[in-house]
């Protein structure tokens, strides 16, 4: 079994275009106090902020079915909105 992230355009018909938009965790680091980390290679010192990471608009799961000599019997993906999914 394989599960990944995906981040997928979405249509903007107004504008007759794909655009990838996705949320963000965290803030830019701009708005954030700097924090002292190691530099490149451990040299001297550089100011980062804390880091935004994307959320995907989807996720991936691949799963493959084999016998005990290794021989694929059955494949499956799936891809799945990053959100709730109501059971009903």
């Amino acid at each position: 079994t394989i599960t990944g992230p995906l981040f997928l355009p979405e249509y903007d018909a107004e504008a007759q275009e794909w655009r990838a938009n996705y949320k963000v965790l965290g803030h830019p680091s701009h708005d954030l106090p700097p924090a002292v980390v190691p530099g490149p290679g451990g040299a001297g010192t550089q100011k980062v902020g804390l880091p935004m990471l994307p959320v995907p608009t989807h996720m991936y799961k691949v799963i493959l079915g084999v016998d005990k000599d290794r021989r694929a019997l059955a494949l499956g993906a799936f891809v799945l909105p990053n959100r709730a999914i109501d059971s009903e």
